[in-house]
């Protein structure tokens, strides 16, 4: 059952022991192109010409998983690094009763601006103060490699300064975990590559109750689910982000 809170796009569900919050950081406008399959950019032309636009309004959301014991953030929005209508987390989280400051640990389902925004201030010092950053090792070894910046296009070099920029407060309190691992009582890494190198989603199982968070697996919702072989611009990887969504979709089904 869910509550939907005033004022702001958050909901509260209960799973088993934990009170989970999905949380809105606003929104982002996606140009319909952004999907590699011509009848994927037709039907995001048409779904976009319904909402009387040329550009598809996207969700960005994050999640705060409260328990006796942690207080959890997966995902830290995008704080307008796609534009001006996002950098809602932290007011929303307000609104739910946590502040920065409440926050034990952080859980990265991957370290695109839209997932790392809230994580640094502009001073570059950590905005969650009192949290453990996690991170699939995967993903903190691909984009902290310097090698491998190097080599990157000079379009993606953004991507990797703002990962990087974002994650550096936490070095000192990080901590890496392997594929499919189980993180604490209730939680367990799905390593789900493919839209990144290390491309990880969080299944929450608590009592007899669960929920599968897949993070980026679908942008798409009006036909990825019809069409899994169908991705965006942004996956790294096409092939193996297709064969991954078709499996997210086993899973949740």
């Amino acid at each position: 059952m869910s509550e939907t809170l005033p004022s702001i796009q958050a909901a509260t569900f209960a799973i088993g022991d934990f009170r989970l919050f999905a949380l809105s950081d606003g929104e982002v406008s996606l140009d319909p192109v952004i999907f590699a399959h011509p009848e994927a950019v037709i039907e995001a032309k048409a779904q976009a010409a319904r909402a009387g636009s040329e550009t598809l309004q996207t969700a960005v959301n994050a999640y705060l998983l409260k328990s006796r014991e942690r207080t959890i953030l997966i995902d830290a929005g995008d704080n307008r690094g796609f534009g001006t209508e996002t950098g809602q987390l932290i007011a929303a989280m307000k609104q739910v009763g946590i502040g920065p400051e409440d926050i034990d640990i952080v859980l990265l389902t991957h370290m695109h601006v839209d997932h790392v925004g809230h994580l640094a201030d502009a001073a570059g010092s950590a905005v969650f103060r009192n949290a453990q950053l996690l991170v699939p090792d995967r993903e903190w070894s691909f984009w902290w490699d310097d090698g491998t910046m190097s080599r990157a296009p000079a379009a993606r070099l953004s991507a990797f300064k703002t990962a990087r920029n974002a994650t550096q407060p936490y070095k000192s309190c990080l901590h890496r975990f392997s594929d499919n691992e189980k993180l604490f009582s209730g939680v367990t890494a799905v390593s789900l590559p493919g839209h990144s190198p290390g491309h990880t989603g969080y299944l929450i199982d608590s009592n007899g109750d669960s929920v599968f968070i897949f993070g980026d697996v679908v942008h798409g919702t009006n036909f990825q689910f019809l069409h899994p072989e169908w991705g965006v611009a942004f996956d790294q990887d096409p092939e193996l982000a297709a064969s991954t969504r078709k499996r997210a979709f086993e899973m949740a089904a």
